[in-house]
């Protein structure tokens, strides 16, 4: 049963992408005779008209990258966070290994102390001993 959904599924996906892509292109067909003025910041002349279809396809090219932008940017900004916090854990594990390599240190000079200490009583003791 679970195999006759998924083709259920993959069916309905192709007939709504179909759809949808049809629905597009009637759109484009039936507004390829309009024409408007249009105004885009000095870059192209106000005074001729355009068609209709060029504006929609640059509408949706341009829309489509600011949002490709938009999602790039999200990416960059998540990984910049990560490298963030592994520099923090990185950091913290190294601020570890120095206090433990300080700790091991001292206690390394506290055994070579009570060792002398330990040597320094056994001499001493030796010597009064009849």
């Amino acid at each position: 049963m679970s195999l006759a959904y998924k083709r259920l599924k993959v069916y309905l996906r192709v007939g709504l992408v179909l759809t949808i892509v049809l629905l597009g292109a009637i759109v484009l067909f039936k507004n390829r005779d309009h024409s408007v003025q249009l105004w885009f910041f000095g870059l192209i002349d106000p005074d001729k008209p355009t068609n209709v279809v060029w504006v929609m396809l640059w509408t949706a090219a341009i829309t489509r990258t600011v949002w490709w932008l938009f999602s790039f940017s999200r990416g960059m900004i998540r990984d910049m966070r990560e490298i963030r916090r592994q520099d923090a854990i990185d950091e913290a594990e190294q601020t570890r290994q120095q206090r433990e390599a300080t700790i091991a240190e001292r206690e390394r000079r506290l055994d070579e102390k009570l060792k002398q200490v330990g040597e320094t009583e056994e001499n001493d003791g030796e010597g009064t001993r009849p």
